[in-house]
């Protein structure tokens, strides 16, 4: 987008000037925004603060990504000892986990998501005001034309003198922008979601804890319901187990008993022969 408003700019340029030329001489300078907005302490301050939130999102992205890990590992595991229910509980929990990651990840890095609306509304104020000021310098110096030297259309050569990139960037600290556009932390949040009144918030943070009450009472009933499932299916294991080592040394006991009842039967008959 950029670089095609640069080729249209530079086509103006070539189309007007010649017959401007005719008349008087025309000016043009150039200011490089990627200078003057690396000057501009509420921009350096904003981005700081996106990269900071940023930072954030991807470190709970990470977090979530490491339990769904964890949960896989843990069935891994004990499959063996699953019945086909609990395995299926199991992969029907990190099936959800997993959802809830993507979801998460197009709500803050989508498209239309959290990073798109912060920095929209990061660089829309600043971008309007730098505008401007180039507006009017180009008014104030009787420039016909002004382009962007970071445009990759438009600025093959140019000599520093025709460079505004100071001159602006003086206009725009006489406007105290700072002042005007810093952007905190809460102006990001207020971008990101409008404020809520107090009360409506405390309702809200209200059903959010009773909401997280009532999951982990179900997660730990539902964790308990497990865990007796899997004591029940060992106590029957065991009983098994313990039946065969019965049924075992009952039938030791009796082929002994046999064997023993076949050498007094032999020696019997050899006293009888006698």
């Amino acid at each position: 987008m950029k670089t095609a408003l640069g080729y249209i700019a530079l086509f103006v340029f070539l189309m007007v000037a010649p017959s401007a030329v005719a008349q008087r001489s025309v000016r043009v300078a150039y200011v490089d925004l990627d200078e003057v907005l690396a000057s501009l302490p509420a921009y350096t301050q904003a981005q700081k603060n996106l990269d900071a939130r940023v930072e954030d999102w991807k470190k709970e992205a990470q977090a979530r990504e490491e339990v769904i890990a964890g949960l896989k590992q843990v069935l891994a595991q004990e499959r063996p000892l699953l019945t086909p229910e609990l395995i299926q509980d199991r992969e029907t929990e990190i099936n959800a986990a997993t959802q809830e990651l993507m979801q998460y990840r197009q709500q803050r890095f989508g498209p239309e998501g959290d990073l798109m609306i912060a920095r929209k509304g990061m660089m829309e104020p600043i971008q309007d005001q730098v505008y401007e000021a180039i507006r009017k310098l180009g008014a104030e110096k009787g420039y016909d034309f002004i382009f962007e030297k970071s445009s990759d259309a438009v600025m093959l050569y140019a000599q520093k003198r025709y460079d505004l990139s100071d001159e602006l960037i003086r206009l725009l600290s006489k406007a105290q922008l700072k002042e005007e556009y810093s952007l905190s932390d809460q102006v990001i949040n207020d971008r990101i979601k409008a404020p809520e009144p107090s009360e409506a918030q405390e309702q809200r943070l209200a059903a959010e804890q009773e909401k997280e009450s009532e999951r982990t009472q179900a997660m730990e009933a539902k964790n308990e319901a497990k865990n007796q499932v899997l004591l029940t299916k060992k106590q029957q294991q065991d009983s098994i187990r313990a039946a065969r080592v019965a049924q075992f040394e009952a039938n030791k006991q009796k082929i002994l008993e046999a064997r023993k009842a076949r050498s007094q039967t032999s020696a019997k008959k050899k006293d009888t022969i006698q």
